[in-house]
């Protein structure tokens, strides 16, 4: 059986400098939107740059992954986790996840929650793989006024 080979990933905190590959990122992948105008402006990415709630996974020079994690003040929101199609499945979540638990045990906050549009199975593989416990009671829905 091939051993996985060893992964080297670095989380660091989003700056200035990457708004418009997160941009890009975040408003351009379906899965990550609860409906066809459901979109972040460049206004909120930045306002997350600034309260920190950023993080970039990195591989070498190259991002890999956004993650957007909102801390409460008894849980953390997983708002956004991205990874690159061609870095998918190389554990790189796993890797965020145990990352954000240190965070969390840092601000003494023992839960993450997030939210997963239904028909995106490969996050809720994930998420299950790293024992989170899935849901039953929300549905989501959303109106737009003209």
């Amino acid at each position: 059986m091939k051993k996985a080979p060893q992964l080297d990933v670095v989380f660091r905190l989003a700056t200035r400098k990457s708004i418009s590959s997160i941009f890009q990122r975040v408003n351009h992948e379906p899965e990550l939107s609860g409906s066809a105008h459901d979109s972040c402006t460049r206004g909120e990415v930045m306002q997350a740059i600034r309260e920190k709630k950023i993080h970039l996974a990195y591989r070498g020079n190259t991002i890999v992954g956004v993650f957007w994690l909102t801390f409460y003040p008894t849980y953390a929101f997983l708002e956004i986790a991205f990874v690159e199609k061609k870095a998918r499945r190389l554990g790189i979540f796993g890797k965020f996840i145990a990352f954000s638990e240190t965070l969390m045990r840092n601000r003494k906050v023992c839960e993450i929650v997030c939210e997963v549009e239904a028909a995106n199975t490969v996050m809720r593989k994930a998420l299950r793989k790293n024992r989170w416990k899935e849901g039953d009671r929300f549905v989501f829905y959303n109106k737009m006024i003209a």
